[in-house]
């Protein structure tokens, strides 16, 4: 079958979320919440309710009362008009701490099967969704750890493609665990608040701290495959790092800053040569992946227990050369077609500017004088009227540790309460590497114990993430 939309869908749905194809589900990457949403998306140390179960479990060691929350999104919808998200969790004090969970629905829309001549064979729905449940408990008067397991599911479409091979589905059901901390400072109380302390009148209420920090690593597990275990992807660990801090409150204002820092615990190579002999693996047409020492210099990715060290090194310090025309040969430069981004393989070879030589046996990849003597000043990329040439010799030397800093997400975002029955907020999504740079926008109201949130993305328009609208209620039983 041909799925067109259902692969559009999903590479914005990576590129928009996340650095592009690193990770597989990365629909666990999408954050819950109209609240965070308007600062930003930060939260993991602020997180008071039960959106905890997601953002930061160990947040849920000082909840003493039973929550409830849920969450309505049209996601993406420049993009795609039927596809949306749906978050509902809660948090109910026991057990030593405090219980709490969600569930996540993520509706991919309805898709249009086609047989390999074109023909429609119906529409198919796809979908992904996630069951969690957490855990915290205190370590301290003022610190807390909690943990988190989860079962995902993910269904593409309702059968294999006709190219595919595998004895695998188009769907997978994996799971997934978290961990995480919480640090807080408390304000100076007054006699009053002491003596509702004493008496045991407490809640996990956000004037009451002056400092938080919090961490959490999510999404924890193996690798993710659907019809070919050998293309499997890794599970799309996350590290989330928070600081929260009241600036200013009085009587009736408070002020408050929130800033999260995320990077993907996924450390993960394209084919290179490692051991510096030009070749990957035994060379053009071997069969082998593996280098004279063994190592295997294919594309790879390194399991979770080694990537949480190896994710800041894989882009810089780790690997050679890269082959990026993927014909197992490291020639200098690549020459690719501008108008379709493809090899110049069976069209017109530009042989005036790639002669055969020794370093160019093909005619295809250009030696550093060929390149120059074509008007390429030795860059990493260089535009023509033909296409772009990417450097493949020398290619490593590029790499800096630079690289993994672009990787990293901020979020920073400002909370302006009004006694404790309204709230605005403002944010910015600062993501380099997944081109996300992205103003947010948010209100509330609580009363009672019951809230509503709202939402809003903004950013250049034609963006996926512009104009997005969050809607959410929060309910204490």
């Amino acid at each position: 079958m041909k799925k067109s939309r259902l692969f559009v869908v999903l590479l914005f749905l990576v590129g928009f979320i996340f650095p592009v194809g690193e990770a597989g589900a990365v629909f666990l990457l999408i954050a819950p919440g109209a609240a965070a949403q308007g600062t930003g998306e930060a939260n993991v140390a602020r997180v008071d309710d039960a959106y905890a179960s997601y953002y930061n479990p160990a947040s849920l060691a000082f909840q003493n009362k039973t929550s409830i929350v849920g969450m309505h999104v049209n996601w993406l919808k420049t993009l795609v008009p039927d596809l949306y998200y749906e978050f509902i969790g809660f948090a109910s004090p026991g057990y030593g701490g405090t219980i709490g969970g969600h569930l996540i629905f993520l509706s991919l829309g309805e898709q249009l099967a086609t047989d390999a001549d074109g023909n429609e064979l119906g529409n198919f729905k796809s979908y992904m969704w996630a069951l969690d449940a957490s855990y915290g408990t205190k370590l301290t008067a003022n610190s807390g750890v909690g943990i988190g397991f989860k079962l995902f599911h993910q269904k593409l479409a309702d059968s294999v493609t006709e190219d595919e091979s595998g004895e695998g589905k188009p769907y997978s059901t994996d799971f997934a665990f978290d961990i995480s901390y919480l640090l807080r400072k408390q304000k100076q109380f007054g006699l009053i608040e002491k003596l509702y302390n004493i008496a045991g009148i407490e809640s996990f209420d956000s004037g009451k701290d002056k400092f938080r920090f919090g961490f959490n690593i999510a999404n924890i597990g193996p690798p993710i495959s659907f019809i070919d275990e050998d293309q499997a992807d890794p599970a799309p660990t996350n590290m989330r790092l928070g600081f929260f801090s009241n600036l200013y409150e009085d009587q009736f204002i408070r002020f408050n800053m929130l800033m999260d820092m995320q990077k993907l615990l996924v450390a993960s190579y394209p084919s290179m040569d490692w051991d510096g002999d030009r070749m990957i693996g035994d060379g053009i047409g071997g069969s082998s992946n593996n280098n004279g020492d063994g190592q295997n210099e294919s594309a790879y990715f390194d399991p979770w227990y080694k990537a949480w060290a190896t994710a800041w090194l894989d882009d810089w310090h780790y690997g050679g050369d890269i082959d990026f025309d993927g014909n197992r040969y490291i020639g200098g430069y690549h020459w690719t077609d501008g108008l379709n981004g493809g090899l110049l393989d069976g069209s017109p070879q530009p042989e005036e500017l790639f002669p055969e030589t020794d370093d160019n046996p093909e005619g295809m990849y250009g030696c550093q004088d060929c390149a120059e003597a074509s008007g390429i000043d030795g860059n990493n990329v260089f535009e023509s009227d033909i296409g772009e040439v990417v450097k493949e010799l020398g290619s490593k030397d590029d790499r800096t540790f630079s690289k993994e800093f672009e990787e990293i997400i901020l979020n920073t975002g400002f909370e302006f309460w009004y006694t404790e029955s309204f709230v605005l907020r403002f944010g910015y999504i600062y993501d380099r590497e997944g081109d996300i740079t992205n103003p947010t926008f948010g209100a509330g109201v609580k009363f009672d114990g019951y809230g509503f949130d709202f939402g809003y993305t903004a950013g250049e328009q034609g963006h996926p993430r512009s104009n997005t609208l969050f809607f959410s209620i929060s309910a204490e039983i």
